[in-house]
């Protein structure tokens, strides 16, 4: 987020924070799965969709976000932002597909 500075007009300016090496949302990397990692087959005693898959989504975005708007800790509120970003990320691209 910027953070606002006076400036001698009486405006307020903004600057950009300087980037950390880490990627937004990266502390959640071990807590969901990745789509980089999704696995290429289910095991017998698994039992629901592949995890991030559309289907997965359908069934959970709904829970993580109850779970922040309950309790919104910073990784509760994370982990759904990143849920909703990769369900965006997935109608864009269906979207632009079409």
């Amino acid at each position: 987020m910027p953070a606002a500075l006076k400036d001698g007009s009486g405006t307020r300016t903004h600057r950009r924070r300087p980037k950390s090496s880490r990627t937004p949302c990266s502390h959640l990397s071990g807590r969901l799965p990745s789509s980089s990692r999704r696995p290429t087959h289910r095991h017998p005693h698994q039992s629901g969709p592949t995890p991030l898959s559309s289907a997965w989504l359908r069934e959970n975005l709904d829970r993580y976000r109850d779970a922040a708007v309950d309790d919104p800790t910073p990784a509760k509120v994370s982990a759904y932002l990143l849920l909703q970003r990769v369900a965006m990320d997935r109608a864009s691209a269906f979207a632009r597909a079409t």
